[in-house]
């Protein structure tokens, strides 16, 4: 079959049950992938049994791979650097696509041969709880999600929904943060949809996100560390646009939202006694005083109105 060759590249970390259902909703697609690479970011439950049984299944070739654990951007970037095929679609291991997925996108571009980055809508499983954050996100029109300005403003981009053209991948600067553990993927697509020629959205399903308690985006534990991530992300992607004279218009935008980010993370800090921490952080991180000292002043009026953000 002729079309484009797409490498799908999944890491997986002690998911054994849900890595079989993510590499066989790939083996069910109408458009057959080129090839399905599986990282295993050094699994310590039976996935490397799973993925043995897997590869001699039939259908799309199965390769695996194996890294001591380093974290979701580290695998891919593995995966990505030995996929064969001119397009990289990414699936994390906790979800599955429906059978269309591929073959819509093979199907966008043949209608449009300059695109280089392309998503889809996805159907989730669950509601993220999002604490006292802004109202969610107003739906997107197949228009904006297709115009970088629009899908900087939130997080409107899903990591099992993307497939990138691989010479963008070059263009980029780098892959995937490895210093991250999570807000790695935004990372690397707020880069690749402003460097984009062209970007492509399927308004038809194409990805089912799962409800996984453990996953890294739903441990409490961790809400900290996710929201300075969120902060450091926008921040290297701000200088990372220094130079870029044709994407100076959306330096506002991840300006903006680097500000309500830091003001959640101090709002968080403040109520578990950390916000003196919080405070350093940025300094060290970049922002500039006069806005850390609006963002604390907002956060102090949220604690007050009883927020407690508790994700991103």
């Amino acid at each position: 079959m002729t079309g484009p060759r797409f490498s799908v590249v999944i890491p997986t970390y002690n998911r054994a049950e849900r890595v079989t259902e993510a590499v066989r909703s790939v083996r069910a697609q109408t458009f057959p992938a080129h090839e399905i690479i599986v990282v295993d970011d050094g699994s310590t439950d039976g996935t490397p049994g799973t993925l043995e049984t897997l590869v001699r299944e039939t259908g799309p070739p199965v390769v695996t791979l194996r890294q001591a654990n380093r974290g979701a951007g580290a695998a891919r970037n593995l995966g990505i650097g030995a996929a064969t095929g001119d397009w990289v679609a990414l699936l994390d291991s906790d979800d599955t696509w429906l059978p269309g997925k591929l073959e819509d996108a093979r199907r966008m571009i043949g209608r449009e041969p300059g695109l280089d980055f392309i998503h889809s809508r996805c159907i989730q499983d669950f509601g993220q709880a999002c604490g006292t954050e802004p109202e969610p996100e107003p739906p997107l029109t197949v228009e904006q999600r297709r115009d970088p300005a629009a899908l900087l403003t939130g997080w409107h981009i899903k990591t099992s929904s993307v497939i990138l053209r691989r010479d963008l991948l070059e263009r980029i600067g780098g892959l995937f943060p490895t210093d991250l553990r999570t807000c790695e993927d935004f990372e690397l697509f707020w880069r690749a949809a402003i460097a984009a020629d062209r970007i492509g959205f399927a308004p038809e399903p194409g990805t089912v996100i799962a409800n996984i308690p453990t996953s890294l985006s739903r441990d409490d534990t961790r809400v900290l560390p996710r929201l300075m991530d969120n902060v450091e992300a926008l921040g290297r992607v701000i200088r990372w646009l220094d130079g870029r004279a044709e994407a100076a218009r959306l330096r506002p935008i991840l300006e903006a939202r680097r500000y309500w980010a830091a003001r959640v993370l101090l709002t968080r800090a403040a109520r578990d006694r950390r916000f003196v921490e919080a405070v350093r952080w940025l300094r060290r991180h970049g922002l500039a005083p006069a806005g850390i000292a609006r963002a604390a002043l907002s956060a102090g009026r949220g604690v007050l109105n009883g927020e407690n953000p508790s994700g991103l």
